[in-house]
């Protein structure tokens, strides 16, 4: 008897699958698999026997051969596309708190392109906006390797701004950046006049760039040296200036020193300083010639 069999099996199999790109870690994945597998196997085997009845014998015989084969094979693909936003201020190292910044957005691998500044939708966030002028947009490049964009943003308050630009529909990306705006300097920038007696109760006007705002004279703390000033009384304060009358101390003859600082913020501001003279009771001096304005807003003959 004889029995033969083959059984032959193949499979195959793709996948490929993208992910839409996002912003931050921002990455589009396009990954692609193939794989095939086949598998054959043959058999076959046979058998005799005979016998005779004159003479005692038999024989028998076996034999069987088979085959087997399989292969496989697999190949993959990645693509990464990563996409980045940053943001550069034009012309300063920094956005600095209450006056107007410039700033280059540049966004790599966008994908998406944009034909005007009008396919963009602009947001700022994380800090108070004022209620105008409004955040302004200048579109400079779009292709889909790069993205660059000019947004003038109006004067704001420190803190953190959050910077987004949005593509138009159907499109869900979002492309933002944070950006630091720094607190100013506060200084003294000008007393009028610069110098009283000794005797004190001289009234001067102290103007101060940049102090913390704030509501009441009661949030004012000025100081001569180490005597404060009396009948302080608030002219103005806003986000860019603060301006206030006040008496002067007694004190001594000399080269002093007035500190300007707000309560209205907590710790309080850091003091700002400004050089003032005070003359001995019954003497006064006058700036004839060669004088020149000092940054305190006193004179420097």
């Amino acid at each position: 008897s004889s029995s033969s069999s083959f059984s032959s099996s193949s499979s195959s199999s793709s996948r490929s699958s993208s992910y839409p790109v996002t912003v931050g870690a921002a990455v589009q994945i396009s990954n692609s698999s193939s794989s095939s597998s086949s598998t054959s196997s043959f058999s076959s085997s046979s058998s005799s026997s005979s016998s005779s009845s004159s003479s005692s014998s038999s024989s028998s015989s076996s034999s069987s051969v088979s085959w087997s084969s399989s292969s496989s094979s697999s190949s993959s693909s990645d693509t990464v596309v990563v996409t980045t936003v940053t943001a550069s201020v034009k012309d300063a190292g920094a956005c600095m708190a209450f006056v107007s910044c410039v700033v280059i957005i540049t966004v790599q691998n966008p994908i998406d392109t944009v034909a005007s500044a009008a396919d963009l939708t602009l947001s700022v966030t994380g800090v108070t906006l004022p209620s105008t002028p409004a955040p302004s947009l200048v579109l400079e490049h779009s292709i889909a390797a790069l993205l660059s964009a000019t947004v003038t943003l109006p004067p704001l308050p420190s803190g953190t701004a959050t910077i987004a630009l949005a593509p138009p529909q159907p499109s869900t990306k979002l492309f933002n950046t944070s950006l630091p705006v720094l607190p100013q300097t506060t200084t003294v920038s000008s007393v009028q006049p610069s110098s009283a007696t000794s005797a004190g109760s001289t009234t001067v006007t102290i103007t101060a760039s940049f102090l913390p705002k704030v509501a009441a004279a009661s949030q004012l703390d000025v100081k001569l040296g180490t005597g404060a000033f009396t009948s302080v009384a608030l002219l103005w304060s806003d986000d860019v200036s603060t301006s206030f009358t006040a008496s002067t101390p007694v004190a001594n003859a000399g080269s002093q020193t007035i500190f300007v600082s707000s309560t209205a913020v907590t710790p309080a501001s850091t003091p700002a300083e400004a050089d003032f003279l005070i003359l001995t009771a019954g003497v006064t001096a006058t700036c004839e010639s060669g004088c020149k304005g000092g940054a305190s807003g006193g004179w420097i003959a």
